[in-house]
């Protein structure tokens, strides 16, 4: 997906040698969709602009293009035909997606992420994806996901089955953002409680006063984590349990050091509605019986006669 990016700037240029070639006239409109943000420009009025330079040598858009063409062609071109045949065969079969859809679906996926803005800044720098490029990948993987699982029913009674098995994925989890201070002696806890109760900033004295290397920087800030996250020490997880947001707690021995721990904020995870759980189980139940999804691709494209022209994107 990283190299796919590198060719948004081009893509314009590609598409010209790419539509001519796949014999897909028809179907113009579907890729287009999974590239709005590109300008379409006629095929002949592309000027070959200069796009860089480097001492006296001017770096022409048609070099660019035919090196991203070369060098990423063939991913692109791969990427482009699977989302023909998915969309084709969409189309076929009367599916349509709302936006409500893939809503719902990068909802499901920022599950575990502090914010959604966190979500979007993460696939960006992890994957090269943009927010719209994200949701048309999720449109196609949807769409896809439907064809697959069309003819396949999963019962009640498999799900019941599921959920009794697997009743651990379906409890509602706490997180919590906690802050710590971590001192040698109870001396020490001792005299940081009486600088947080005299009404001494928490951060300022936990830069101040605490030995952990790890966190003191940050004012003893460690984020948020689980209830039951195992690389926290359960003293000090049982201990923020039982605070206000806000508060501050007694000292807590936890082998040879002391902690003052202060509950910044809590939140409940929800797995969903008993409707929700159940729908999502169902469609995961049915994905487990489905034809593996790369495979019902290849069987798209096979099925639309599918023929890559161009040796070079082999």
């Amino acid at each position: 997906m990283k190299n796919i990016k590198v060719l948004r700037a081009t893509i314009g240029l590609l598409l010209v040698v790419v539509i001519a070639e796949t014999a897909l006239f028809g179907y113009r409109e579907v890729l287009f969709r999974s590239a709005p943000d590109i300008v379409q420009h006629e095929t002949n009025e592309i000027t070959d602009k200069t796009v860089a330079q480097i001492g006296d040598v001017l770096i022409k858009q048609s070099e660019l293009a035919n090196n991203l063409y070369t060098t990423h062609g063939a991913e692109l071109i791969n990427q482009m035909l699977d989302r023909y045949a998915i969309q084709m065969e969409a189309d076929e079969l009367g599916f349509k997606l709302t936006r409500a859809d893939i809503d719902d679906e990068l909802k499901r996926m920022q599950q575990g992420y502090e914010s959604e803005e966190l979500f979007y800044k993460s696939m960006k720098e992890q994957v090269g994806m943009s927010e719209l490029e994200l949701r048309q990948d999720v449109n196609y993987k949807l769409l896809l996901e439907r064809i697959a699982t069309k003819d396949i029913d999963v019962t009640d009674e498999e799900i019941a089955a599921y959920k009794k098995e697997h009743s651990e994925e379906f409890k509602n989890t706490v997180q919590l953002h906690i802050e710590q201070i971590e001192v040698e002696s109870m001396a020490a806890a001792l005299k940081v409680l009486e600088l947080l109760n005299n009404g001494n900033d928490y951060t300022s004295v936990a830069i101040a006063n605490s030995t952990d290397t790890a966190t003191a920087a940050d004012g003893g800030d460690l984020g948020w984590v689980e209830e039951d996250d195992p690389f926290i020490p359960a003293p000090i997880l049982q201990a923020a349990k039982v605070l206000g947001v806000g508060e501050v707690s007694q000292p807590i021995k936890v082998d040879k050091k002391y902690y003052i721990v202060r509950l910044v904020d809590f939140k409940q995870n929800s797995k969903g509605t008993l409707e929700e759980i159940d729908a999502a189980l169902r469609k995961q139940l049915a994905l487990q019986k489905a034809q593996p999804l790369k495979d019902l691709t290849q069987e798209l494209r096979n099925k639309r006669k599918t023929v890559i022209l161009d040796p070079q994107l082999k």
